[in-house]
């Protein structure tokens, strides 16, 4: 009995150290590090800022064409080197 108890009350304090440190991440808006929270639509509306364009010469209709990519920026990075990560 004794030692039912314990372990309830152990799970019990572990469980609401973890709810503490979600809500404080909810209420900041902010990881430990200090980098912002993002819900799944606002980190792809980030990410779809990236694009590939496909470039020609102007006056030239014959010209080769050239891909040029916008750079990431350094958040839109950690979040293609995270993806990377899960698809591994």
């Amino acid at each position: 009995m004794q030692r039912k108890m314990w372990a309830r009350t152990r799970s019990a304090r572990w469980w609401w150290m973890g709810r503490t440190s979600r809500s404080e991440k909810a209420a900041t808006k902010n990881l430990p590090d200090g980098t912002v929270v993002h819900s799944f639509r606002t980190a792809l509306a980030g990410l779809s800022t990236i694009v590939r364009n496909t470039c020609r010469t102007p006056g030239m209709p014959n010209a080769s064409t050239f891909p040029l990519v916008t750079i990431p920026t350094l958040e839109q990075q950690r979040a293609l080197d995270l993806l990377a990560q899960i698809a591994a």
